[in-house]
């Protein structure tokens, strides 16, 4: 959401990019918002960079250290994968009955079960973000624009980021609406996609090297 807010912004610094002479500096973009953003994305320091943060709680707070758990990859849901999720999170689903079971976190298999979970470097399960959601908005200040906004998440509201996985067959998009009709009264529903990151490249001989090479 957040690119895709920008994306009239990213236009007009990639025209002023193209039209600047060399060395130009972005302090001189009559445009505050664009000027901001242009210094952000050149790491420079702009109007907010001076002003504290004032950060969901949700982004601070200590997770109270991490538990594992078990699901099936929307990519792959015939395997078994190991993934964490914080203490915090972990003790908040607990108590919530109706939701927790659209995660499809999987039991623990037995020893001697044939699928057993692995850990697949790379590999970012879904995640569901929970937020309480305030009843009045907040004005809260971009550290890009250095511009004002509303908010229904202050400083002070919870986050709880939670894994999730495939229960058969059904697409990640089909779990995230379950999901987000079990959330609970009070709270906002966001979600990341699966994904890997970082995957090794997969080499194939066979077009180019003869056989018994």
């Amino acid at each position: 959401m957040a690119r895709r807010r920008f994306n009239d912004l990213e236009e007009q610094f990639q025209a002023w990019l193209a039209a600047a002479a060399p060395g130009t500096s972005p302090t001189t973009i009559p445009n505050a918002k664009l000027r901001n953003y242009a210094l952000w994305k050149l790491g420079e320091a702009n109007d907010a960079s001076a002003k504290p943060r004032d950060l969901p709680q949700s982004s601070t707070r200590d997770r109270g250290g991490i538990k594992n758990c078990i699901i099936k990859p929307f990519g792959n849901p015939t395997i078994l994968v190991v993934t964490t999720v914080s203490n915090r999170a972990f003790n908040w689903i607990k108590g919530q009955s109706d939701l927790r079971g659209e995660l499809h976190w999987q039991n623990i298999p037995a020893a001697n079960a044939t699928t057993k979970p692995n850990t697949i470097k790379g590999f970012e399960s879904a995640k569901a973000i929970f937020r309480e959601r305030l009843t009045n908005p907040v004005e809260r200040r971009s550290r890009i624009t250095n511009e004002t906004y509303k908010s229904r998440t202050s400083s002070s509201s919870q986050g709880y980021v939670l894994p999730f996985g495939v229960s058969a067959t059904e697409a990640e998009i089909t779990r995230q609406r379950d999901i987000e009709l079990k959330t609970p009264n009070g709270f906002s529903a966001s979600f990341k996609s699966e994904r890997f990151v970082d995957a090794p490249d997969l080499v194939d001989f066979s077009s180019t090297v003869a056989p018994g090479s």
